[in-house]
């Protein structure tokens, strides 16, 4: 990941780039999604990352879900990022069918030998949540702390599937969600900031300006509201998350969507 995260960026590994770059949604047809992205921190190239969004069949214990949202990063440093720090990250969420509940969020990465793995497993029913950590089932069953009138909860991952299927129709609205890491829960807010021109691949594009507000998401990022990040995505309509930009206190750091394909 970037080296700021050594020098005490406040923020949580799985987070990281989950948080920044998966603001995608899923196709209205049949095939899968695959977003890949430069990452740039002040001007230096630091890394890059992959996003698959599809659907598939889950089974968690005895209980089968079918056409479940699939979402699946992978980040890695690069060239000099990976010199300065070592780090990559698989992480997979996988989402109710109406994107309100996470069903199972899974990470595996770190850096050099501090790879960590960990599994949460939601049960709705209960309203709790089965933490592991590399694979210690100590950690075990713990109930979800959510006000009673929580309509939703989704992990790092599924927080920007979610918003992203929220309809704006006008600047200045603003959608929330409940979100937990497996240990916490907290909340996360999406602000429709507003309508301006950009550029992709040598095309102009009308594009949606969004802000981020992540710093409420306890356990995520420590200090509450000092984590925002401004995200482009196309008003067209395949509805491309183009950008991803963020500061942090050693400097800037960007995600550009490099290459976009869809799968049969």
């Amino acid at each position: 990941m970037l080296p700021f995260l050594q020098a005490g960026m406040p923020l949580n590994h799985v987070a990281v780039l989950a948080g920044i770059l998966l603001l995608c949604s899923l196709n209205q047809g049949t095939g899968d999604e695959i977003f890949k992205y430069e990452i740039v921190w002040n001007s230096i190239r630091m890394g890059s990352a992959e996003v698959q969004v599809s659907r598939c069949d889950l089974k968690l214990g005895d209980r089968k879900y079918r056409n479940v949202p699939h979402l699946v990063l992978k980040a890695e440093t690069a060239g000099i990022g990976r010199t300065i720090y070592a780090y990559d990250i698989i992480a997979h969420s996988y989402l109710t069918p109406d994107l309100k509940f996470t069903l199972r969020y899974q990470t595996n990465g770190g850096v050099q030998d501090k790879r960590r793995k960990k599994v949460m497993t939601f049960d709705w029913k209960k309203r709790c949540v089965n933490y592991i950590k590399n694979n210690n089932e100590d950690y075990g069953w713990r109930p979800l702390k959510l006000s009673d009138d929580a309509a939703s909860c989704v992990d790092p991952l599924g927080i920007f599937l979610f918003l992203r299927h929220q309809s704006f129709d006008r600047v200045g609205q603003k959608r929330c969600i409940t979100v937990s890491d497996g240990k916490t829960e907290g909340t996360g807010c999406l602000v429709f900031e507003a309508l301006r021109q950009c550029e992709w691949q040598g095309r102009a594009k009308k594009c949606q300006v969004f802000l981020a507000d992540l710093g409420k998401i306890d356990g995520l990022f420590k200090t509450p509201g000092s984590y925002l990040v401004r995200i482009w995505f196309s008003a067209d309509q395949e509805r491309l998350p183009l950008k991803f930009e963020g500061t942090c206190v050693l400097g800037t750091f960007t995600a550009s969507l490099i290459s976009y394909s869809m799968t049969k």
